[in-house]
This record gives C-alpha cells, sequence and structure tokens, in this order.
C-alpha cells in the first residue's frame, strides 16, 4: 500500500510542478486567474479522458463524476495556490 501512495505522490508533484509551469509561463499572479487556469487545464486535459473512461470502460457514473470533481477541485486550488505564491 505505501508504494501506491508513493508513486500517486510523485505522479500529484509531476502534474502539479506541470501546472506551476504554465502558469509562470503565461505570468499569472493572482489566485482567481490560477483558479481559473487550473478549471481550464480540467476542461481541456481530464474532463474528456473522464468521458472516455465512462463510454469505452464501462465505468460507473458515480464513480467517473467523483474522481472527475475530485481532480477539477484538485487543479482549481492548487492554480490559485500556486498563482498567489
Amino acid at each position: 500500500m505505501g508504494k501506491l501512495y508513493a508513486v500517486h505522490f510523485i505522479a500529484s508533484l509531476v502534474s502539479l510542478s506541470v501546472l506551476a509551469f504554465a502558469i509562470n509561463m503565461i505570468g499569472i499572479q493572482s489566485a482567481s486567474d490560477g483558479a481559473f487556469i487550473g478549471f481550464f487545464a480540467w476542461l481541456g486535459f481530464v474532463a474528456p479522458f473522464s468521458v472516455s473512461d465512462f463510454l469505452w470502460r464501462k465505468s460507473p457514473s458515480r464513480l467517473v463524476i467523483i474522481d472527475t470533481i475530485n481532480v477539477l477541485l484538485t487543479l482549481v486550488v492548487s492554480g490559485a495556490i500556486i498563482a498567489a505564491w
């Protein structure tokens, strides 16, 4: 179980590092703009794959919704924190 948490933590660090890089390259400095970029990262990269999971893998809709909202909140809050920092 510990290895799974470690891999997930590393994957999260990579994802949030890319988000931080994008925020830095665009020059965003306010929390609301960072949250906006987090939302669009979710909309462009996560939401389409969630739809694919639902359609092709036949994943239960509740599971897809929970997972997708989890990533949405993570990216929006992280974007706001990274940009404000």
